[in-house]
């Protein structure tokens, strides 16, 4: 099955409504993630827990790497002719509908090396396989349109990507599944906490090169984590769409405003599934320009000019200070303007005041929190507390599988619709 938009105007409301349905079908689907997660799980467990790999797509494939709640030995693809740390068990591979021939290579290329592939697409990029007798049966129903794009333009193009929200809330719903099925079989894999909180990073550390945890885990039922995992995500994002909408309406106006008028609608995209997005895609509807070719570094052939507006989307810290460069600072300076979605802690529904999270934040991660934001700069709440991650494994120290991630890309995507509705590019 592949989710649709309802039969709204374009614009954020119909990508939000997307969201949702992609989020229905996936969870419709928990029960037959099963399979594929319980015999990765059985082949991890019985490799001692080598390491997963992720390929295919860049947005998934960065998303579900070195990420707080997240298995800590996932990392991107190398060959196999490479040292033994970077030996894997198990691919997770995003399959792409534009290059399904390579895909097809790649990913049987890998079952014959003996991983257990499991891979993430829609519908129709899953049906291609099967026709082209995939090596692996582990195929992933990630629920993004047919056409990838959501909206028609009047040029016959279809755009505003779906893939990158999809592939993101279906890999951490099956690592969900797989890390329970993990537990079934006695192992607790090691599971990353964010760097943001106090002592994640020094804790991460000395669990990185372990294959499980000494302790036997409670055996958590299938279906368990993937469910709470989407059942908190919708809430959040249920939350943005109730308490965030005027700021999302208010960026989308100034955005139109700056292109309008002759200027440059920037963004300044830092997270981990954003973070190799380079509005390259067919299906992107070519409102931004990105700023950044890195986490922290600017493009070196980008000249921010007044009446410039830079669309900064992060984890919980602002643009500013040495660590960025200064970027915040020299853009406002320059009469460039700012607009911000981070998640602000104290407004995210932790229940914590700010002397309590400062006694639980790194400073060395968080070095400006949303509070420094001046007033007139729209603020776009992530709404995700301190840890990011939000699903409890009885007697595990911290909770796993992210929702910043999904959340990020939900923001970004649904501002790009929304700008590019009130641009007039989409066909009536």
């Amino acid at each position: 099955m592949t989710s649709t938009a309802s039969a709204v105007a374009p614009g954020a409301e119909s990508y939000y409504q997307w969201i949702t349905s992609c989020m229905d079908g996936i969870q419709a689907d928990i029960p037959a993630m099963r399979t594929s997660a319980e015999a990765a799980a059985a082949h991890y467990v019985h490799s001692n827990g080598q390491r997963v790999v992720t390929k295919g797509d860049f947005s998934m494939a960065t998303e579900v790497t070195y990420r707080s709640g997240g298995l800590l030995s996932a990392f991107a693809y190398q060959p196999t002719n490479q040292p033994d740390i970077y030996k894997a068990e198990i691919a997770l591979y995003a399959a792409r509908p534009q290059m399904l021939e390579i895909d097809l290579a790649s990913i049987n290329e890998l079952c014959r090396e003996g991983l257990v592939v499991v891979v993430f697409g829609s519908d129709p990029v899953l049906s291609g396989l099967r026709r082209a007798k995939v090596a692996t049966p582990h195929l992933i129903d990630t629920h993004a349109v047919a056409r990838d794009g959501l909206f028609p333009t009047t040029d016959g193009r279809w755009i505003v990507p779906t893939t990158p929200v999809a592939n993101a809330i279906a890999v951490w719903a099956w690592t969900g599944e797989f890390v329970s099925a993990c537990t079934r079989l006695g192992k607790m894999p090691p599971m990353y906490q964010g760097y943001s909180v106090k002592g994640g990073q020094k804790r991460d550390d000395a669990y990185r090169k372990l294959k499980f945890h000494e302790e036997v885990p409670a055996p958590v039922p299938a279906g368990q984590c993937g469910n709470d995992y989407l059942t908190t995500l919708r809430s959040s994002l249920a939350t943005i769409r109730q308490k965030e909408w005027a700021n999302i309406k208010a960026a989308a106006d100034q955005l139109v405003t700056t292109k309008q008028e002759g200027h440059v609608a920037y963004t300044f995209l830092h997270g981990h599934g954003l973070l190799k997005e380079e509005l390259c895609r067919a299906e992107d509807a070519r409102v931004f320009t990105r700023i950044n070719n890195s986490w922290f570094d600017l493009r070196k052939d980008i000249n921010m000019q007044p009446g410039d507006a830079v669309l900064c989307i992060g984890f919980d810290s602002v643009f500013s200070g040495k660590r960025w460069n200064n970027f915040a600072e020299d853009a406002r300076a320059k009469g460039v303007t700012l607009i911000w979605s981070i998640t602000d802690y104290c407004g995210s529904g932790s229940g914590s005041d700010p002397a309590t999270l400062k006694d639980k934040i790194d400073p060395a991660w968080t070095e400006a929190n949303a509070d420094t934001i001046p007033p007139g700069e729209i603020f776009i709440d992530q709404h995700w507390a301190l840890g990011d991650a939000v699903v409890e494994i009885p007697g595990y120290d911290v909770r796993i599988l992210p929702t910043s991630g999904a959340i990020a890309q939900s923001i970004f995507w649904m501002l790009e619709a929304e700008t590019a509705g009130r641009l007039g590019v989409f066909a009536k």
